[in-house]
């Protein structure tokens, strides 16, 4: 009697799931997608929210569906308040995978407006983020590619770019922090579109949490990742010579920078790369390729790499975008000079020159 006693105050005691909401209720933020308007007026910033559905659910399946809602305001709180006015449940963002920043708001203190969301209970802060070219809310409007929704489509698209390093990978979490770090600019992956497919289309650059107005191609893009990088592979690049295609696959990559300098000034930096590849396609040829021929193409390799690398870092320090963070290197590592810089100003003018080693390690067999 005693202890039933007890456990009749004790089930008294439990507070239960006073707070619960059911799931039914909730509306979970899929995709993310943030315009900035050219309108005078205070209520210049646009937010589109893709909510994946479900319908004719069943136990292993149901149809996906996507509801798209959108809200005009003077800031980002302001818009997520305007979106739950909209909503019959709760507005949540506990399963938002993919931000999408249009070039305009991009330009204007994007880390600035997203701090919000690092304060908003639930918000997943290891979204990926992306840039388009136009507004997010007419590439929303599509709904479907593909016999799936653009929401997922495009959270697919990015995750499977970063996955085999197309692009580099910067989440929410990166970029709202990334704004308190003076060495750290970012390259977003660049969404396009054409006609009626949306594809990668190279990084946008940002410089102190700003875009840049310049990008990176597909090529560049994956070539500042290999230049950034200390040690690395699993990249595949593509070149043409003398009419023909060769695709290689780096299988290691080892960086260092070599820092010159005078009177404590830095007057070139140098950064060499070592490549170990295989050559995945080797041009027209389907034979093994004779030593005298792989030490040509390996020339003839290294000599475009070093092309596409040297325009590659001309096109970072056109944009003043510190992706390689360069500026860290020097601070750590070479202080005496860094303490004569000024370095937003000096970044653009200094020369770097890249240096590429390439070793292929295959005979170039199409199997």
């Amino acid at each position: 009697m005693k202890k039933q006693l007890i456990f009749i105050i004790m089930m008294f005691m439990l507070c239960g799931c006073w707070d619960q909401v059911n799931i039914q209720e909730l509306q979970m933020s899929d995709v993310i997608g943030l315009d900035r308007n050219k309108k005078s007026d205070n209520e210049n910033m646009k937010m589109s929210i893709a909510i994946s559905t479900l319908s004719e659910a069943h136990q292993g399946g149901g149809k996906p569906g996507m509801q798209l809602i959108s809200s005009e305001g003077y800031s980002l709180a302001d818009n997520i308040e305007k979106l739950d006015y909209k909503l019959s449940g709760n507005l949540t963002f506990n399963q938002s995978r993919l931000y999408i920043f249009g070039k305009l708001f991009a330009s204007n203190t994007p880390a600035e407006e997203m701090k919000i969301l690092g304060r908003i209970p639930n918000s997943p802060l290891n979204a990926n983020l992306a840039v388009f070219d136009e507004e997010v809310s007419e590439l929303l409007k599509m709904e479907k590619i593909d016999s799936k929704t653009i929401a997922n489509y495009l959270v697919v698209m990015i995750t499977n770019a970063i996955k085999y390093n197309y692009t580099p990978k910067v989440t929410l979490f990166q970029f709202i922090l990334g704004k308190q770090d003076p060495f750290k600019d970012f390259a977003l992956p660049l969404i396009k579109k054409k006609g009626e497919d949306v594809q990668l289309g190279g990084s946008a650059l940002f410089r102190a949490g700003n875009y840049t107005g310049i990008d990176l191609s597909m090529t560049s893009t994956k070539m500042a990742m290999l230049l950034k990088e200390r040690k690395g592979g699993g990249v595949y690049l593509n070149t043409q010579l003398d009419d023909s295609s060769y695709q290689i696959w780096i299988q290691k990559s080892k960086k260092h920078i070599h820092v010159k300098s005078s009177d404590n000034k830095i007057s070139e930096i140098n950064l060499i790369l070592h490549l170990q590849v295989n050559l995945i396609d080797s041009g027209k040829s389907n034979k093994a390729l004779s030593q005298t021929k792989l030490d040509s193409i390996q020339k003839k390799l290294t000599d475009d790499l070093n092309q596409q690398a040297l325009q590659t870092v001309q096109t970072l320090q056109k944009a003043n975008c510190d992706f390689l963070e360069l500026a860290r290197e020097l601070h750590a590592y070479h202080y005496k000079e860094w303490e004569h810089m000024n370095w937003r100003e000096d970044y653009p003018k200094l020369i770097i020159r890249p240096d590429i080693k390439l070793q292929i390690l295959n005979s170039g067999v199409m199997l």
